[in-house]
């Protein structure tokens, strides 16, 4: 596959969890598909949401870690944000959310 230099790149909580967490099973997967993306120059992203979502899941039992303490992954989190943009909610990105809503089709599963 070729990319693109200086695409946005959207990682989801999964793909954040498995890049930065060792222990995780898929964690050699998600290291070497970032990897690609950033020697091809593409700008990684997170949102908010991202950050809730893996601060829940590293601080709950896994079987594959021991939970960190809140204070443990409020600093893992600190240390990982300056190396990837976030994309900030507020009210135009709401808004934007409900006018695509109406003009496309979409549905949950």
């Amino acid at each position: 596959m070729t990319l693109v230099s200086s695409v946005p790149v959207f990682l989801d909580t999964n793909v954040f969890l498995h890049y930065n967490i060792i222990e995780t099973p898929e964690h050699r997967t998600a290291r070497a598909a970032v990897q690609r993306l950033v020697l091809a120059s593409c700008t990684l992203w997170i949102s908010r949401q991202v950050v809730r979502e893996f601060a829940a899941v590293v601080t709950r039992p896994q079987t594959f870690m021991r939970p960190l303490t809140a204070a443990e992954a409020a600093s893992l989190i600190r240390t990982l944000l300056p190396s990837i943009e976030i994309a900030d909610e507020n009210s135009a990105v709401s808004e934007r959310l409900l006018t695509l809503m109406e003009r496309y089709p979409m549905g949950g599963k």
